[in-house]
């Protein structure tokens, strides 16, 4: 993730010194929410707007999607909506009529040293999530259990100071989910997933 942070900050930093940066915007968006479980919803993702036209400080309070982030594009490049969902969805209103051009500078991550060496488990809980993760197919997309592999993530950073939240979502999307037969979209993965753990462990044994 540092590295990624990082490599955007990087590309910023070189458009914002060129003559492009006064009719650029970059938008970035997390390719698959999956779901990290926070207060609001458990499928939200971080969005980036940038560009010198940004309002500083600003805070917006409407709720944004995906299709909110094309339709945002589509004014920026003045073309005609898709279909009737974007066409529909509210824009981000992140905007102001007078550019900023001053350069952005990307600054180097700061990465705490117990994040690069790798500390063996002292505790009976750390050994227990070390082993959990051990487990885990991800090297896989989207085969790790989402609740455990979220409860690891939580218990290395908050430990067992307090319990990690229960995923919180939208009412529209369970109303979604009540539509699709999740144990047959199971079902139907499982054989890639195998497969495709089948070749992994053969090509590390060779």
């Amino acid at each position: 993730m540092a590295d990624n942070d990082y490599a955007l900050g990087r590309l910023v930093e070189t458009v914002s010194q060129s003559a492009y940066w006064k009719n650029t915007a970059i938008l970035v968006l997390e390719d698959d929410a999956q779901d990290g479980p926070d207060h609001v919803d458990a499928h939200r993702s971080p969005l980036l707007v940038i560009s010198a036209y940004n309002r500083r400080g600003a805070l917006v309070h409407e709720l944004h999607n995906t299709v909110s982030l094309i339709r945002t594009m589509e004014l920026l490049l003045g073309i005609e909506p898709m279909n009737q969902l974007d066409r529909s969805a509210v824009p981000i209103t992140i905007f102001q009529d007078q550019p900023d051009l001053e350069p952005y500078v990307a600054r180097l991550p700061e990465v705490a040293p117990d994040n690069v060496v790798y500390a063996a488990p002292k505790t009976a809980r750390e050994r227990y999530w070390v082993d959990q993760t051990a487990r885990m197919a991800l090297t896989t997309p989207d085969a790790a259990d989402p609740r455990l592999l979220n409860e690891a993530i939580w218990f290395s950073v908050q430990g067992d100071a307090r319990p990690m939240p229960n995923p919180q979502r939208f009412a529209a999307f369970d109303v979604m989910r009540a539509t699709i037969d999740e144990e047959r979209a199971e079902a139907a993965r499982k054989p890639l997933w195998i497969a495709r753990l089948a070749l992994e462990r053969s090509a590390r044994h060779r």
